[in-house]
């Protein structure tokens, strides 16, 4: 069958039903089916590999996937320029990735040309933060806490497990801080804010130590009649913790991260057989 000397396709002919045999005259070809060009778009994540399921919009043409191989090919275009775009990314990808830094890119298509253009996803990363008390063995978890990260909503800690899930976010810095009520915060230490570096497709669960604040009233009497010691300056141990009060008048002190429920009180400054400590 004869081809066409521009494109190189058979030249099929319109008229084939009314053809005599091979060899006589008479027959009749169609026009030559000149070439147009086409437009293949490209969809990767951040790791170079071919992201399959992405809508992809070409002007005037109909809206199209990408295929396992990460391409969705227009083809046949005219020759002009045309509008590529990525449209919002469905629910199910806006999971997994980012929308492309530039979402929308102009190429002009020639007769005969691929068109070829890319688009790069990165990949969300996940943050959970969890919550434990210090010094607890085995691991104590701390929950009912506010957790606030840097631009988005604050979330609490889970009562069984201490844990925040914080879901899919951009990869990027963030800060992680703690948000105490006033009544929490007479039972615990305002921890300072924990930074935290995500980079793409990473799973992240990031640990707070919660040092707990105990609370002892020590009241110091004398022996014989019972009344209150007016000052006195005292010292309380829990393990290898220690921690000084100041000469009060009331007898109370505040003793941080004394985790033992058995302490020791003794009295540097005065003679501690004299006195009787009543708890």
């Amino acid at each position: 069958m004869p081809t066409c000397v521009i494109c190189g396709n058979p030249l099929i002919c319109n008229k084939q039903s009314t053809h005599t045999p091979s060899g006589t005259v008479g027959g009749v070809s169609k026009p030559c089916p000149l070439k147009k060009g086409a437009i293949w778009v490209h969809v990767i994540d951040d790791e170079v590999k071919d992201v399959k399921g992405i809508a992809v919009n070409v002007e005037s043409a109909p809206d199209k996937s990408t295929d396992p191989q990460g391409i969705a090919a227009f083809d046949p275009l005219d020759s002009k320029s045309y509008q590529v775009t990525i449209p919002a990314l469905n629910p199910e990808m806006a999971k997994k990735y980012e929308p492309p830094a530039d979402s929308s890119e102009t190429v002009s298509v020639g007769n005969g040309e691929i068109t070829y253009v890319i688009f790069e996803l990165k990949r969300l990363a996940e943050l959970k933060v969890k919550l434990t008390q210090k010094g607890k063995k085995p691991e104590k978890a701390v929950g009912n806490i506010a957790i606030a990260v840097t631009g988005l909503p604050e979330k609490k800690s889970g009562d069984g497990d201490g844990l925040a899930d914080f879901g899919p976010l951009k990869a990027k810095d963030y800060t992680v801080s703690l948000k105490l009520t006033a009544d929490e915060a007479k039972i615990y230490e305002q921890p300072d804010p924990v930074p935290v570096s995500l980079a793409p497709g990473e799973h992240k669960e990031q640990p707070i130590e919660l040092t707990k604040i105990v609370w002892v009233k020590v009241l110091l009497q004398y022996k014989d009649d019972r009344t209150q010691v007016p000052e006195a300056k005292f010292r309380l141990m829990a393990g290898e913790k220690e921690a000084f009060s100041e000469p009060v008048k009331d007898g109370v002190v505040e003793a941080k991260d004394l985790d033992d429920e058995t302490f020791e009180i003794s009295f540097p400054e005065i003679d501690a057989s004299e006195w009787e400590a009543v708890a």
